[in-house]
């Protein structure tokens, strides 16, 4: 399921249903489960620290958009809405893979 264009839905509620897996209940009464440890276990090492049970339980709904430890870690509704934190099109894989346009130049070895 996507979301339709020009229609503004929020996180309304969850509920754990796994390790690091959440089933959010959004404003249009869409529910999607979301495995979130495939997303972890490839991110940056100072969120991995949400494999651990009780660092992810730790999340909150804020402004209609899930949290946790005050925005440290959060993702785009549409991400959650259809369940897919690592598609090829998301913007949490271009930050990894396109660095530059982040600001970020690690790799120049002309500097």
């Amino acid at each position: 399921m996507t979301l339709e264009a020009g229609k503004e839905v929020r996180v309304q509620e969850f509920r754990h249903s796994g390790e690091c897996s959440l089933e959010v209940t959004f404003s249009d009464g869409h529910v999607q489960k979301v495995d979130f440890e495939p997303f972890l276990r490839q991110a940056h090492p100072e969120l991995k620290k949400y494999l651990n049970e009780k660092e992810f339980a730790r999340v909150s709904v804020e402004h209609g958009n899930l949290v946790w430890s005050d925005y440290a870690m959060c993702f785009p509704i549409e991400a959650l809405y259809t369940g897919k934190l690592m598609t090829a099109e998301s913007e949490l894989l271009k930050v990894a893979e396109e660095p530059e346009i982040y600001g970020s130049k690690t790799n120049d070895k002309n500097s």
